[in-house]
C-alpha cells in the first residue's frame, strides 16, 4: 500500500474569495451612495433657499409695481409736488423773510438808513466781494 499525501488546504478559497469581494463592493456602493444622498440633500436645502429669495424678489417687485402706480395718481404727484416747493399755476407765493442784522449788529430797519442798500458793506467793489465768496477771501 502506497502512502497517501494529505492534500494541502488552500489559504483561501475561490468561493471565500468572492465572497469577500462582494462585500468590499457592497461596502464601496453604500459609501457612495451615501455621498449622493449627501449631495442630494445640499442641494435640496439650497433649492429652499433659492426658492424663498426669489419669493422675496417678487413681493418687493410687487410692492415697487403698486408704488409706482400710486405715484403715478394725481393726488401723489401734486403732494410730492407741494414738497418739493413747487408751485401750481394760479398759486400766490409768500416768502417769509426776517429782518437780517448788519455788521454791527444792529437791525436795519432801526438805523436811519432804510434804502435798497441797507446793511451792504460797500467798502470793496461788487466783483471783489463776489471773488471773496467763491475762494474764501479772508
Amino acid at each position: 500500500m502506497a502512502r497517501q499525501t494529505a492534500p494541502q488546504k488552500q489559504l483561501i478559497t475561490w468561493r471565500q474569495a468572492l465572497i469577500a469581494l462582494t462585500i468590499i463592493g457592497l461596502a464601496i456602493f453604500a459609501y457612495k451612495y451615501t455621498l449622493n444622498v449627501m449631495h442630494f440633500r445640499e442641494v435640496q436645502a439650497e433649492y429652499v433657499q433659492l426658492s424663498q429669495a426669489v419669493d422675496r424678489v417678487k413681493e418687493q417687485q410687487t410692492e415697487a409695481e403698486e408704488a409706482l402706480i400710486r405715484s403715478m395718481s394725481p393726488q401723489e404727484v401734486d403732494q410730492e409736488a407741494r414738497e418739493l416747493g413747487w408751485v401750481k399755476k394760479g398759486d400766490s407765493v409768500y416768502v417769509v423773510l426776517t429782518p437780517a442784522e448788519d455788521a454791527s449788529g444792529q437791525d436795519p430797519a432801526a438805523t436811519a438808513e432804510n434804502g435798497p442798500t441797507a446793511g451792504i458793506q460797500t467798502s470793496k467793489p461788487n466783483w471783489q466781494q463776489w471773488w471773496g465768496l467763491l475762494f474764501r477771501e479772508k
